[in-house]
């Protein structure tokens, strides 16, 4: 049997099981992609964050570097300049530093909006050995112990405290704001 014209839906109906308009999704990216853009441009203009960010990696390297030197039963040196740093070995038969990556990313440059400053108690003199390569100040041992340290992350274009990565030596490294210690700079 055949269906004739009366039995077809009416034309409204057909209309509202279609879905979006192409005009309506295009309208709904736009706003997403205005919503996503302004959430992230006040993101990235947070020196304060940004900062704190770069210090929270620096102190993961710090601690991928002890755990690696507790592991593999060698001591890793870290080695800090005011616009660099970088992570060497201890070769004990050769009884000399080497970098742990290769010699020519030495030191690791800091983003152009930082310095790095290690505290009075340890030697903020920066040392290289006759082949030229730099003497750690920060030893991380095997036995989990570390130089104890005071590593001070400065905004150079901030009024804000610089951030304090630091170490008693035996309980781990810890982030906080040096303005926390009674205003030190």
């Amino acid at each position: 049997m055949r269906k004739n014209q009366s039995q077809r839906l009416p034309r409204s109906e057909l209309v509202s099981e279609r879905g979006f308009t192409l005009i309506e999704v295009l309208v709904t990216l736009v706003i997403i992609g205005l919503i996503i853009s302004v959430v992230g441009l006040s993101l990235r203009n947070d020196p304060a964050a940004e900062a704190h960010r770069f210090a929270t990696q620096l102190k993961k390297q710090m601690e991928f570097s002890a755990d690696r030197a507790v592991l593999k039963q060698d001591t890793v040196g870290l080695f800090i300049e005011a616009q660099g740093y970088a992570f060497l070995g201890y070769s004990w038969r050769d009884k000399r530093w080497y970098p742990l990556l290769n010699k020519e990313s030495l030191p690791l440059e800091l983003p152009h909006a930082y310095s790095l400053r290690l505290g009075e108690d340890v030697e903020n003199q920066v040392l290289r050995d006759e082949d030229g390569l730099p003497v750690p100040q920060l030893i991380f041992l095997p036995t989990g112990e570390n130089t104890a340290f005071e590593l001070f992350v400065e905004e150079l274009y901030s009024d804000e405290p610089p951030l304090r990565i630091f170490s008693d030596g035996f309980s781990g490294l810890r982030i906080d704001r040096a303005d926390r210690l009674g205003g030190q700079k």
